[in-house]
């Protein structure tokens, strides 16, 4: 009589899979962060997809100072839903890019083979399983050359998030290279050494020139990114406790070393491009000599010297209620400026939030084309992190401002207004903070006049970046 096999006998495992199967199947995308070669730090996923839809990926955490793939972890025949939601709650398109697998495949090996000279061996997870869903290292791989260390020296970098590891790598590289043979930086106790390298000058003038506005984004980029990023995170971590006693130039300060360690973080060639986007998307001039018939609703130009004057009296901050908006609204159908204008007094009011937008669809169900009705719904839409209509990443990507204002070469500059706090709200919302960054960048150089009225959004989006480095530098 046959032995029956047990229901467990044969059965094949995700571990198992991975070594016997995984490098059969098509490699679907790799994606790595921003600024991994000034931050010697890559964090990576690459993934490949089954033959039934489904996804396996590893993500690999590969240190090129000193210990190579410090952390690894796969992720097993995920649903293409499932797979969606992690790699855009973990690997955003604002922090990561899409590479080729022979960039990856060489920044993994050459950290491992970097490591492994000084006696660092790769995690246990890499051994074990997620090596196999990286090719064999093989001389068909096209070899790059990856920078690993500083001046071919290992490096330790240590904080309040990973003095154990850094302990540990101390102590075995002093005893088996010697203490000259790596570099050791503490952001505690920054020594002599560091500084030299650095040339650190602690002089006021040369202070005053990096704390400068319209610094050049060049500027802001690291020379030295193992000396200049370390310098930085300890000196956020002193100025990042803002209170009552914190001077002005502490607060420039903070805001200058924070978009420094942002823009490094992201890269030079990400912020250029979100830049360009926005500069190709705002192809408008401002004109407010005329009233355009989409900023009154109507052809008629009966009304234009009463529009011109409302707008005067919004601009300089007096009194609205004297023109009873409601009223003219009722009165003068033809006029839609009239039912925006109700809208915006009652923002001025504070008015209930729930009272505006019923007032806004209400005017939107007479006028549902209007576009200044139709930006002030998408304001509330995303302050209300729910799903916007006119605004969004496919308009920004592939549009224009002229062709959303129906083509038209100039704005009014309350239709611009209308419009930056609509897009701001979105970006906002979505916690885009390089969407914030480069739209407030490039609607202050087009359109310098307007820089005044932004300012608040300008700090909201400088704040974002002082968050997001402490997030990612000194939180543990």
């Amino acid at each position: 009589m046959k032995k029956r096999k047990s229901p467990t006998q044969g059965k094949q495992t995700p571990e198992k899979y991975l070594r016997t199967q995984a490098r059969k199947l098509p490699i679907y995308e790799c994606l790595i962060n921003n600024g991994w070669d000034q931050s010697m730090m890559a964090n990576i996923l690459v993934t490949r997809k089954h033959s039934n839809g489904r996804y396996s990926s590893a993500v690999y955490l590969v240190d090129l100072y000193c210990l190579g793939v410090k952390g690894s972890e796969f992720f097993f025949n995920q649903r293409e839903e499932e797979f969606t939601d992690f790699k855009n709650e973990f690997y955003p398109d604002d922090f990561f890019k899409t590479v080729d697998y022979t960039l990856i495949h060489n920044i993994i090996f050459a950290g491992i083979e970097f490591a492994e000279e000084y006696g660092f061996a790769p995690c246990k997870e890499f051994t074990k399983n997620t090596q196999f869903l990286l090719e064999e290292d093989t001389d068909d791989i096209e070899v790059i050359e990856i920078e690993c260390g500083s001046d071919d020296m290992p490096v330790i970098i240590v904080g309040k998030d990973n003095k154990l590891e850094s302990e540990k790598a101390y102590q075995h590289l002093l005893n088996t290279v010697g203490p000259d043979k790596f570099i050791y930086s503490d952001y505690e106790d920054y020594n002599q050494e560091i500084s030299e390298l650095m040339n650190i000058d602690n002089e006021l003038n040369e202070k005053e020139i990096e704390f400068e506005e319209n610094i050049p984004l060049e500027q802001y980029i690291y020379n030295q990114p193992l000396t200049e990023r370390v310098e930085d995170v300890k000196r956020l971590r002193e100025l990042i406790d803002y209170n009552d006693d914190t001077t002005e130039d502490e607060s420039t300060e903070l805001l200058f070393i924070s978009n420094r360690l942002y823009y490094n973080y992201v890269g030079l060639d990400k912020i250029k491009e979100a830049r360009k986007k926005y500069t190709n998307f705002l192809n408008v001039t401002i004109n407010n000599e005329t009233i355009d018939q989409h900023l009154s609703g109507t052809q008629s130009k009966d009304h234009d010297e009463t529009i011109l004057e409302i707008i005067d009296d919004l601009s300089f901050g007096d009194d609205l209620k004297k023109y009873n908006f409601k009223k003219l609204a009722k009165q003068h159908p033809e006029i839609q400026f009239y039912c925006f204008m109700h809208l915006v007094q009652m923002h001025l009011d504070k008015v209930n939030i729930k009272k505006i937008e019923k007032e806004l669809d209400q005017y939107l169900s007479i006028y549902p084309n209007n576009l200044l009705l139709k930006l002030e719904k998408d304001q509330l839409l995303a302050t209300n992190n729910k799903k916007t209509t006119t605004i969004n990443d496919n308009l920004i990507q592939n549009s224009s401002l002229s062709k959303l204002f129906n083509k038209r070469k100039s704005i009014h500059s309350l239709e611009y207004f209308s419009f930056h706090s609509a897009v701001f709200a979105y970006l906002a919302t979505k916690e885009d903070i390089l969407g914030m960054d480069a739209f407030i960048h490039c609607s202050n150089e087009l359109f310098p006049e307007f820089i005044e009225p932004a300012t608040e959004k300008h700090v909201f989006s400088e704040m974002s970046k002082v968050f997001f480095c402490q997030k990612i530098y000194l939180e543990e």
